[in-house]
């Protein structure tokens, strides 16, 4: 739990007085925007079998529907440290859409987030069922304090009740423990069993974080069966470019593309007799949605060295692309051979955009950087485009955290480069802009400068000059260092940073962003019909990928999930009576609720 919702990775720095105040660097904690809806889940869904097993290495942030009846846990492949394979599912005090349970509320005396199976037929077992997973408190993520706690609940099929049959208290460390859970009761071993995994911490964000691993629950097993058995990877794509992620088509050029790409992957569990043939770095390039590279002749690696991370280089061969407008890169690469474990974390993909704008980061945020106690403070970053052109704005992630950024406001600038550090004011907006967080979490909104175009022709410093003594919370990526050189101060004052950390501020180049060019289109309303009705119900007005939730008139969620491209919802087994829809799409602009009625 958090008294205080900022945590230091610098503790202070400190610089000459601005007008009176003493102005310090921060690095806080990603957080929350609004309160949310109550946490306790009721979710219903078909009954599924064991065995059970899900390491979180399939693409997207949420548990995947077909083992999970929530989506409250974060999916990710950056916040953890010294994984078994690519991916965890996150405990905090966020929910599905990015947002606190509870904003207000300084505590953890409920759960502050959760991960619940689907029910389960466990009558036919023979008694040996066990349920194990890896778990981490902290890693990159804001770790959990000593009354801070991790707990797994099981659901008592005659009585419906959860009950409590582990906890383990806040700790952090850069390494996984095992959770080894045996479901011995009668009252468990039954058609409807469920558990849930959840957190006990803050509810105003995302602190306390606890990464879960390799969840297993199966018949069969005894204590010492939690051994982790498989080859995995361990790292996420490498992009195709050095220093910048992201390049604009028109400064692309063939020599700033990766002779070849480094990868991790490991060799899980005691070595077998021989040890794994592994085919590794097999691999598909597509531009566009076409292939345009790959590669199949590949070594056969046999090694008995395992339980360590092991790299692993690919040659990268492109052909020269000479592109005449945007485009994108995606490529997967994967190993195959001795086919053991979970094939999902066999494979690692890349998404690599060439649009109009520069980019430093992978595009998430562990922590959120900025100056507090002083006005007009400037935070700036060091950037040098490949060729000269003009710079339009830039694209900023604007992370949720303790202060409200949206009631602060600021300026975009450029400064000049002066022997490697900020010099004299180029440029700076007459605009004065709003920040804004956007629909989702880890969003990069445009905000674009009133001149038709600034020309940048060698090295500067950009970035922005904020109007209030509250910090502007900028997104700071922790996966990739000395990828931004970052300065701050007031213009004539001027301090390098001890982050090593990437700020999220992107430079957009000649020409705005084309969707700011797309006409804003009317949002209709969503409407469910027929309603009344008998729960079968088509929805109109509703993109496809809407989430939903269905909760009962004692606020307690009952269902939720993902609307298909044919906005079908079928409530036909639910009980008579009323309930409240609430659907959450970026272009709904945030939450709608329908009313519905089921007779």
């Amino acid at each position: 739990m958090k008294k205080n919702l900022y945590s230091f990775l610098l503790i202070l720095l400190w610089g000459s007085p601005f007008i009176g105040w003493s102005q310090q660097e921060v690095i806080s904690i990603p957080s929350a925007r609004i309160q949310s809806e109550n946490l306790s889940t009721e979710s219903l869904g078909d009954t599924i079998t064991i065995p059970i097993e899900d390491d979180f290495s399939y693409p997207g942030n949420l548990p995947t529907p077909k083992t999970w009846a929530d989506r409250k846990a974060y999916v990710n492949q950056t916040l953890p440290l010294n994984v078994k394979s690519i991916g965890v599912a996150t405990l905090d005090g966020l929910d599905e859409f990015g947002y606190a349970y509870d904003i207000n509320r300084v505590g953890s005396d409920t759960l502050a987030d959760v991960l619940t199976s689907h029910y389960i037929d466990l009558s036919s077992t023979s008694g040996q069922v066990l349920l194990s997973f890896l778990y981490q408190g902290g890693g990159l993520g804001e770790g959990p304090e000593p009354d801070d706690s991790i707990v797994v609940d099981f659901w008592s099929v005659p009585d419906s009740n959860w009950v409590r049959v582990w906890r383990d208290t806040g700790w952090v460390e850069d390494n996984f423990r095992t959770a080894i859970i045996p479901v011995l009761q009668t009252r468990f071993l039954q058609n409807g069993f469920r558990f849930r995994i959840g957190s006990y911490g803050s509810l105003q964000g995302a602190f306390d974080n606890w990464h879960i691993d390799y969840v297993n629950l199966d018949d069969d097993r005894n204590v010492m069966d939690t051994t982790v058995l498989e080859p995995a990877f361990v790292k996420p794509h490498e992009d195709i470019t050095d220093v910048f992620s992201r390049i604009p088509w028109f400064h692309y050029d063939q020599a700033l593309v990766r002779d070849t790409l480094d990868y991790v992957y490991r060799r899980n569990g005691p070595p077998p007799p021989g040890g794994w043939s592994l085919n590794l770095g097999r691999y598909e390039v597509k531009e566009n949605g076409s292939v345009i590279s790959t590669r199949t002749s590949v070594p056969l690696v046999t090694t008995l060295n395992h339980n360590v991370d092991l790299p692993f280089q690919a040659p990268l061969n492109l052909p020269a692309l000479g592109p005449i407008d945007e485009f994108v890169i995606d490529m997967k690469t994967w190993f195959d051979g001795t086919a053991e474990g979970l094939r999902q974390n066999d494979t690692v993909r890349l998404h690599q955009e060439f649009k109009n704008y520069y980019a430093f980061d992978d595009g998430t945020a562990e922590r959120a950087y900025g100056i507090k106690n002083v006005f007009g403070a400037i935070t700036v970053i060091r950037f040098n485009p490949l060729q000269g052109d003009e710079f339009r704005g830039l694209y900023i992630n604007f992370t949720p955290t303790e202060d409200d950024v949206t009631k602060n406001s600021f300026q975009i600038g450029i400064w000049e480069d002066n022997n490697g550090q900020p010099g004299i004011q180029l440029y700076l907006s007459d605009t004065v802009f709003k920040p804004d967080y956007g629909y989702v979490a880890n969003d990069l909104l445009p905000y674009i400068i009133d001149s038709s175009g600034i020309q940048i022709n060698g090295p500067v410093f950009v970035g922005v000059r904020q109007t209030r003594p509250e910090p502007l919370n900028i997104g700071l990526d922790l996966n990739h260092l000395d990828r931004t050189q970052i300065w701050y101060g007031d213009g004539g004052n001027w301090y390098q940073s001890l982050t090593t950390a990437t700020l999220m501020m992107r430079p957009i180049m000649r020409y705005n962003p084309r969707d700011l060019d797309i006409p804003e289109r009317e949002m209709k309303a969503p409407v469910a019909f027929p309603n009344p009705g008998d729960g079968l119900i088509q929805l109109q007005n509703t993109p496809a990928n809407t989430t939903y939730q269905v909760i009962d008139v004692y606020g307690r969620p009952i269902l939720q999930g993902t609307l298909g491209q044919e906005g079908i919802l079928d409530l036909r087994s639910m009980q008579r009576g009323m309930y409240l829809l609430q659907l959450h799409h970026p272009e709904m602009g945030g939450q709608r609720v329908i009313k519905l009625i089921l007779n």
